[in-house]
């Protein structure tokens, strides 16, 4: 919701909040810096407008649109968006805010959408029980993170407020670790896929989690480490390994 992921801890003002006039320059990690010197200066530091992305992209790669804040007027001017860049059909909209992926299924179901963390514990509590054959899942894409999902971060979603604290406390020991161990249910995911809903893990930014996400059966990854992962697929494919085949070929 903040600049201080691109731009460094500095930037703390709210995104929202800020004229886009007066957006921060972003940083470049470190391990970017051979890669940016081969791009103009002004086009590595400045954040680009979603209109300007969609504008580049080609139709035939899938474009990923999370959404950090609770505004109607934002998924609508979103939305707009898609539809003047004839994107319907090649983008994935969520939230991890459950309130906010209600919004995004009712202001166009047609759009897929990635779990939120409350759909995830909700679709692996009806898996435990025996019962998940028997729910419609709301979202078209069922995502895990591999980052343990602490008690602070139960505490913080709008939609497990209700929950007395007792509750949250136990959610908390069920999903420690990393990645909870709860969350690794290869059967899960092989019923997911007969659904015809695919397995998707978050963060994956080392090869233990790339590993652990093709033994569990996951159909794709997400990364913030775009270079690396390609970098492994591209070994697969050169070395014709069978550890990451799965991932390829999806």
């Amino acid at each position: 919701k903040d600049f201080s992921r691109m731009c460094g801890t500095e930037f703390s003002q709210l995104i929202y909040e800020t004229d886009y006039a007066a957006f921060p320059s972003i940083v470049p990690p470190a391990n970017q810096t051979e890669r940016c010197s081969l791009y103009p200066k002004v086009e590595i530091h400045t954040i680009p407008l979603l209109s300007e992305v969609l504008s580049v992209i080609p139709l035939n790669i899938a474009v990923i649109i999370e959404f950090k804040q609770n505004s109607t007027k934002l998924i609508e001017l979103v939305k707009k968006l898609v539809v003047q860049f004839n994107r319907q059909n090649s983008i994935y909209w969520f939230s991890l805010d459950e309130k906010i992926n209600c919004q995004l299924r009712n202001a166009d179901a047609t759009i897929p959408s990635i779990t939120s963390v409350p759909n995830m514990m909700k679709t692996l509590l009806l898996y435990y029980t025996g019962l998940l054959p028997y729910y419609d899942l709301d979202d078209a894409v069922f995502g895990i993170t591999v980052d343990e999902i602490t008690i602070e971060r139960i505490r913080h979603e709008a939609a497990l407020k209700a929950l007395p604290d007792w509750i949250k406390q136990l959610l908390a020991v069920l999903f420690r670790g990393r990645p909870p161990t709860i969350m690794i249910a290869p059967a899960l995911f092989t019923h997911l896929r007969q659904r015809g809903i695919p397995v998707w893990f978050l963060g994956v930014n080392n090869e233990s989690d790339l590993q652990l996400a093709v033994q569990s059966g996951a159909t794709a990854v997400l990364t913030d480490r775009v270079n690396w992962l390609c970098e492994q697929l591209e070994d697969t494919k050169r070395n014709k390994r069978t550890d990451f085949q799965s991932i390829v070929e999806e």
